[in-house]
């Protein structure tokens, strides 16, 4: 039970990596040495897609696992 344990976790953190790897990669890719720390901080200011993008970013709390132990 313990192994299966440890390898959930470690398919979650190698998922996770790649998704964020690729996420910079492709951030780079669209935007050059102009890249930002934020990738949010890159999309077009008055655009509505960049406005749902940047509220879904406020919006969603930074630890789900969190929210689930307390309930």
């Amino acid at each position: 039970m313990i192994v299966l344990k440890v390898v959930m976790v470690f398919c979650s953190f190698a998922i996770c990596t790649a998704i964020y790897g690729s996420f910079a990669v492709i951030g780079f890719l669209m935007f050059g040495e102009n890249t930002l720390s934020q990738i949010t901080l890159n999309l077009p200011k008055h655009s509505v897609a960049s406005k749902v993008a940047l509220w879904t970013t406020v919006t969603t709390p930074p630890d789900l696992t969190l929210l689930s132990q307390i309930q």
